[in-house]
């Protein structure tokens, strides 16, 4: 049979302490959806998304009546061609696909120089799908965040130069963190590789 899935990903304002229409995934344009039966890989599909908040949908995906699938589905801002940018999610015998995203160092690095780089959203659901006799509607999918952007900022430097010497002044600020660069969207489990 055929079944369709609808996708959208979660753009609520809570998620985010801006109130300049960050933080919606706005910049999302591109989709990544994996079927699994029996944990095997049976189906990878992409589409673009658009729209906000950015929804897609993947239409006609033949799938068996009465068996359960686990899906999988990753969005974030694609290249060219929607072709992976910040993310890596390729399938191949060195790479697993959604069970192992990795951050593209190079381009994530660049995209941080930047005081801040909604770009780098990004959003994933997992779940299990059991297919009914014959599915009419679509599943409805709404996608989360993995993980959270966290800007430092502050606004008291004017306020600090009319009270103390310019000299005192702190001339920059460093903060030390440890980050994952891989997560497994099937678990939701985040890891350091390499």
């Amino acid at each position: 049979t055929k079944a369709t899935f609808s996708v959208s990903v979660d753009g609520g304002e809570a998620t985010k302490a801006a109130a300049d229409n960050d933080g919606k995934g706005t910049n999302v344009n591109r989709c990544i959806m994996e079927i699994y039966f029996q944990d095997q890989l049976y189906k990878r599909m992409e589409a673009a998304m658009s729209g906000t908040p950015a929804t897609a949908t993947f239409a006609n995906v033949p799938v068996v009546a009465g068996k359960e699938y686990q899906i999988l589905f990753w969005a974030d801002c694609g290249g060219d061609e929607l072709a992976d940018k910040y993310y890596s999610t390729k399938t191949d015998t060195n790479n697993k696909g959604l069970k192992a995203v990795t951050v593209n160092k190079t381009n994530f690095i660049d995209a941080l120089k930047s005081k801040k780089n909604d770009e780098l959203d990004a959003f994933y659901f997992a779940g299990n799908y059991t297919v009914p006799q014959n599915p009419t509607q679509p599943f409805n999918v709404s996608l989360k965040r993995p993980f959270a952007q966290l800007n430092v900022i502050t606004t008291d430097v004017a306020a600090g130069k009319t009270v103390i010497n310019d000299d005192l002044l702190p001339e920059k600020v460093s903060v030390s963190y440890e980050a994952a660069n891989t997560i497994n969207v099937a678990t939701g489990e985040i890891s350091k590789v390499g």
